[in-house]
């Protein structure tokens, strides 16, 4: 059984993203990265409520 490898996110990568998602004239509220390399821009009017994961859960309440 193989172990499945994450994907590689480069830097020129997720700057092309942002430049497209700029481009539209929308404010950048935030991004995801998933293991298979997707990257997702959010709008800064859909920009997800609630913390990605349980360690920014737990950073957002002052720990």
């Amino acid at each position: 059984m193989t172990k499945a490898r994450r994907a590689h996110v480069t830097e020129s990568r997720l700057q092309r993203a942002i430049a497209a998602m700029q481009a539209t004239g929308e404010r950048i509220g935030g991004f995801e990265i998933t293991d298979d390399g997707t990257i997702r821009v959010f709008t800064a009017s859909s920009a997800p409520a609630t913390p990605a994961n349980s360690y920014d859960s737990w950073k957002g309440n002052g720990s």
